[in-house]
């Protein structure tokens, strides 16, 4: 059981919310994303949602399209949505979002990013990596699939998702975090 604590407690984050200058949700088909998007939107910790993502081939529509409406549905103010519809990964989800905060004029000293839970530390990685200066706060959402910390080990198609992700940050992290040597170097 140890193994499986020790996976969990690198995988789900989950990090205190507290008010921010604007939430990210990074692309998605999930529904619950866009809910608790909304819901953080309404309680007013912040003044602006971007919602980030490219064609998905589960929708008819693009990721920050889906996501658009989705809180639309529940009440939201279209003017408080910014579509980002360029980004096909977590990466370019964090890039094309920084570039519509610019565009927009929103400061980003502290973000909340809206995401799965088994893909909370990923995002915050790779959001750390490009929001370098700011406070990036994960507020997971358990999603359809059900998958949490206490139960992922316990199914082989969950245990399937939660390695998946292990594998996408030994994959592509690399690539986009600078080792700290470099970082010495460009000091």
């Amino acid at each position: 059981m140890e193994i499986f604590k020790a996976v969990s407690d690198f995988i789900f984050v989950s990090d205190e919310l507290t008010k921010a200058d604007v939430i990210i949700i990074p692309g998605s088909s999930r529904i619950e994303l866009a809910e608790r998007a909304s819901k953080l939107l309404k309680e007013g910790y912040a003044k602006f949602v971007i919602v980030s993502g490219a064609d998905n081939r589960k929708l008819s529509v693009s990721e920050a399209e889906f996501l658009y409406d989705e809180m639309i549905k529940t009440g939201c103010d279209p003017d408080q949505i910014i579509k980002e519809n360029r980004a096909k990964n977590t990466y370019e989800n964090a890039v094309f979002s920084l570039s519509k905060c610019r565009e927009n004029n929103i400061k980003t000293d502290r973000i909340i990013i809206v995401c799965k839970n088994y893909h909370s530390r990923r995002v915050k990685l790779t959001f750390q990596s490009v929001f370098c200066n700011s406070q990036i706060m994960i507020c997971p959402v358990c999603d359809s699939t059900g998958i949490t910390s206490e139960n992922w080990y316990r199914s082989k198609e969950k245990s399937k998702i939660v390695f998946k992700e292990v594998e996408k940050i030994g994959k592509y992290m690399p690539d986009i975090i600078q080792p700290a040597e470099e970082q010495n170097r460009m000091s």
